[in-house]
């Protein structure tokens, strides 16, 4: 039974180290298609916000790089919402 469980954890962390890049992947371009619909420093305003509110967890000690940080969520942001400005 402690076998199972202790299988079933590895397991579940394997796979959250191996999609991670696929989850910031698609973290950041569900950052950039808002963009297009939402002002961009509305976004790094709210985003600023919730990291107050809800600092680093535990799990962002131990499993690094799940997410993008809020400084490369916010670079990508800015940049995409300066492309949205320059286009026309």
């Amino acid at each position: 039974m402690v076998a199972g469980a202790f299988s079933v954890l590895v397991t579940m962390t394997a796979s959250t180290y191996i999609n991670a890049k696929w989850l910031r992947k698609q973290e950041t371009d569900c950052d950039l298609s808002s963009v297009e619909f939402l002002n961009g420093e509305s976004m790094v305003s709210a985003l600023i916000k919730l990291n107050e509110i809800r600092p680093n967890r535990i799990q962002s000690r131990i499993i690094p790089k799940l997410y993008p940080t809020l400084e490369e969520r916010i670079r990508d942001i800015r940049t995409a919402e300066e492309k949205k400005t320059k286009s026309p």
